[in-house]
């Protein structure tokens, strides 16, 4: 892997496609087409400016697949901004390489002390590859960004050279891992998946490394956040969607799967996890099922537990329920279809629970802080913290593990 300077023509014309295909105008700040013009102006300019320069990231297998670009290049602050963007149809996981190669470059061969980042609300991929590359947020610019429909804020982030000298090997397993993946024999035929969450779900964090996984066994897979914007495929996978799935939209694919954290039938409905911490349990049923009609009704394909030992945070819970979800996700598309051959359906009386809401984090401020423990495990410090009422006042509490 190379990332080569762009300086021709030839290079020049590219990468104009890929710059302009839908899925990478959709994250840029520039969003429309970008005319030959345009582009010619761009490539000069890079040509003429000292503070920026523009690369080529070259594959492993010798072939073009991203572009990497450095601005606002401060040598004596030994400072810059960085963006990059992927070939179109480039494989999960490509993003990762692109980031490793990137970040080597701007540290050793540029000499850089610190590398900014600004990611767009709204692309939990790159936010997420940021971060796991150490990529700390260091603030966020509200409404900073009109796409032409809505104003979107603008996360801002920043590396420095020793953190990301921390973080290097682990990135560096992280691609071998994928290597080694690719390299293993065939485990299941090529899918198609599709997976779909909704944009501000927790779960976001873990589904670029699952897409890495399945592209690096092959399979092609699509990320989205509207149903009904999804491509026909093999699976879709509903992973922290709070939306039912309509039965014109479950008929593109083979099977459209949902990943629920209770023991079906008991517990369908709205975050089962944090009810189930509520009343006291300690070991986490996961249950991927078949999407039907009615909620979390269809039939199990596969179920496993996760245990806590009563310190958990949220934080440290949903971590646990994301790795089974992977876990699961990973073994339905690599079994199949024994999961589904061997499908039960759902027995005994459900129960269902209800949504939860910002008031459901009340605390009493007449009762010991040991009685409302698990409580405190279960909310959200900034979508719906604890809070107490106390003489005519809300108080908000927030809670971090030391």
């Amino acid at each position: 892997m190379a990332l080569i300077a762009v300086t021709t023509p030839e290079q020049r014309d590219l990468i104009l496609p890929w710059r302009n295909a839908p899925e990478v105008r959709r994250v840029m700040y520039t969003r429309h087409l970008i005319s030959d013009e345009e582009h010619r102006a761009w490539f000069e300019g890079i040509q003429a400016d000292p503070r920026r320069c523009s690369y080529l990231h070259i594959s492993a297998a010798g072939t073009p697949d991203g572009v990497v670009n450095f601005t606002d290049i401060d040598t004596v602050q030994r400072a810059a901004f960085w963006g990059f963007y992927t070939r179109p149809d480039a494989p999960p996981g490509t993003g990762t390489c692109i980031l490793f190669e990137a970040l080597d470059y701007a540290f050793g061969e540029l000499g850089l002390y610190k590398l900014n980042a600004e990611v767009l609300d709204g692309n939990p991929a790159s936010l997420q590859l940021h971060e796991k590359c150490g990529f700390k947020v260091e603030g966020t610019f509200r409404a900073q960004y009109f796409d032409g429909e809505q104003r979107l804020d603008v996360i801002r982030l920043g590396l420095l050279a020793d953190e990301w000298a921390e973080r290097r090997d682990a990135v560096c397993a992280r691609i071998e891992q994928l290597e080694a993946m690719a390299a293993q024999p065939e485990v299941a035929p090529p899918r198609s998946i599709v997976v779909l969450s909704d944009a501000g779900s927790w779960i976001n964090a873990m589904i670029p490394e699952l897409m890495e996984e399945w592209g690096a066994q092959g399979h092609k897979v699509a990320w989205q956040h509207s149903p009904r914007e999804a491509e026909a495929a093999d699976f879709c996978f509903c992973l922290g969607l709070g939306q039912l799935v309509p039965a014109e939209v479950r008929q593109r694919f083979r099977h459209t799967l949902v990943v629920h954290g209770s023991d079906l039938p008991k517990g369908r409905g709205w975050s089962p996890l944090t009810w189930l911490i509520l009343e006291g349990a300690d070991r986490i049923p996961m249950t991927l099922l078949e999407a039907v009609d009615s909620v979390d009704a269809g039939r199990i394909y596969l179920q496993e537990w996760f245990n806590l030992e009563g310190h958990e945070l949220l934080d440290e819970m949903h971590a646990c329920q994301a790795e089974s979800t992977r876990r699961l996700c990973r073994r339905f598309v690599d079994e199949y279809p024994r999961p589904v051959n061997d499908a039960r359906e759902q027995t005994g009386v459900p129960s269902w629970y209800p949504r939860r809401g910002p008031e459901d984090s009340a605390l009493d401020s007449e009762q010991p802080l040991s009685t409302q423990f698990d409580l405190l495990r279960v909310v959200d410090n900034a979508r719906y913290p604890a809070f107490f009422e106390w003489r005519g006042h809300r108080y908000i509490v927030t809670v971090k593990k030391a």
